[in-house]
């Protein structure tokens, strides 16, 4: 899922009882995860270096997804 408002962007990876979000905007990702927080148990695993078969890698100004083999 892709949410976009003004210049906040985020993108949201799920997959069965799994997410991971990767924003541009880390007030609006704080705000988020507390209020999923009140609702629902979660661990904060900090920064995925992988999500499924995908590699994440991260740089200042960009992310860049590697498929693995």
């Amino acid at each position: 899922f892709i949410y976009s408002c003004g210049t906040t962007l985020v993108y949201f990876l799920v997959y069965v009882d799994e997410f991971s979000l990767i924003d541009n905007d880390p007030n609006f990702t704080k705000s988020f995860k507390n209020s999923l927080a009140t609702k629902f148990s979660l661990k904060d695993l900090d920064s995925p270096s992988h999500f499924l078969s995908i590699e994440l890698v991260t740089t200042i100004d960009d992310l860049f997804l590697k498929e693995l083999s």
